[in-house]
């Protein structure tokens, strides 16, 4: 079973569609990648996925006496080294290569003498391999990686390096010991929204399930004026953990073809940190960090221009903002405006139901036999 998304309904804005006139046309979302939909409002949220790891694998006496080596942890490490960083461990047919040196100028890339990238297949992006640290206190190998964009057979492939890369004579690190002797270091959960513009939804911040205050970074559009990213959770000084934006621009800024062709596409994202693979699946809800509400266009042609300027100008400002300028006496017409046009779409609990689905389907860990 597959929704099909109409891109004359999902390319609406306010007050008009982008495409008018243009024939209807469509998109295929498998079943198993839907968490809810709401087809009268052209609007689909797909299921949490992992959209970026850093990790470290940080091996030490007690893995190799786990497996009875004769080596010590400085030979393992050495035959280790010396395995990623000699030409014979490359060929044309694993997918490794070193990243020119020109690139080593900021980290991550400076940190390390051994930078490699690593193709698990051909249409699924690369990950970046370090080895060997230039100073204390980083993993003895580091890796970023997009699970999301790793197809499950590169995957597959990615820990097949893993096991020819970190065997020695004598014993072979498993899959579930590499994880085990393994830290993460960021990770971000995403959760994509179809048919919707960060312009067009009211996020707002929340904490332990209830309202919290905090202040919200928008970026717009220097040529179109529109709201591409908002972090609702900015405090001064400091990085917000949560943003919602606008992924179909980002990846045309970036040069890249859009994921989803016409269809509006912004992706909700979530950073964590410091924790270990098997402790992924106790994370707390990440979706309930925020409220999201999202316009229903259907409804805007029913009201005059003044109604959608106000529409326009709660949604950059706040309703409260907005507010302002109306006199008191027509205050309760345009709550009642707004309250009619935002529709609630973000059903946290509903969502997150599904990050156990993830994490099985994710490659990252090995298969239960």
């Amino acid at each position: 079973m597959s929704l099909m998304i109409s891109k004359k309904v999902s390319c609406n804005t306010i007050g008009f569609s982008t495409n008018k006139g243009a024939k209807p046309e469509t998109i295929s979302i498998p079943a198993n990648r839907i968490a809810i939909k709401y087809p009268d409002i052209g609007i689909v949220i797909l299921r949490p996925a992992i959209d970026r790891l850093s990790f470290g694998f940080a091996p030490d006496q007690k893995l190799l006496d786990k497996y009875k080596s004769p080596y010590d942890l400085d030979e393992y490490k050495a035959y280790i080294y010396k395995s990623l960083a000699g030409d014979g461990f490359h060929t044309g047919s694993t997918g490794l290569s070193y990243i020119a040196e020109g690139n080593f100028k900021k980290p991550p890339l400076s940190l390390y003498n051994v930078n490699l990238s690593f193709k698990p297949c051909p249409n699924s992006e690369p990950v970046l391999i370090q080895v060997g640290p230039k100073k204390g206190g980083y993993d003895f190998m580091r890796f970023d990686m997009n699970p999301n964009r790793i197809t499950p057979k590169g995957m597959k492939n990615f820990w097949e390096l893993m096991e020819t890369a970190t065997v020695m004579p004598g014993f072979t690190v498993s899959h579930e010991d590499f994880l085990i002797w393994s830290r993460i270091h960021k990770g971000e959960i995403c959760v994509d929204i179809l048919g919707l513009r960060p312009a067009e939804a009211e996020i707002t911040p929340r904490k332990y399930g209830g309202p919290h205050k905090a202040k919200s970074h928008i970026y717009k559009s220097a040529t179109s004026g529109r709201i591409e990213t908002i972090y609702p959770k900015a405090a001064m000084f400091k990085s917000s953990t949560e943003r919602l934006y606008d992924k179909r621009q980002e990846r045309i800024d970036q040069g890249h073809q859009p994921l989803y062709g016409d269809i509006l596409h912004t992706r909700y994202e979530s950073v964590f940190s410091k924790t270990t693979f098997f402790q992924l699946a106790g994370i707390k809800n990440r979706c309930n960090r925020v409220a999201i509400r999202a316009l229903d266009y259907t409804k805007l042609p029913k009201m005059n221009f003044v109604h959608h300027l106000f529409i326009r100008h709660a949604l950059a400002r706040t309703l409260d903002k907005a507010l302002e300028i109306i006199p008191d006496d027509l205050k309760a017409e345009y709550i009642a405006c707004y309250a009619d046009t935002m529709v609630k779409i973000w059903d946290s609990k509903a969502i997150w139901s599904f990050w156990p689905d993830t994490l099985k389907s994710s490659g990252l860990f090995p298969a239960k036999k």
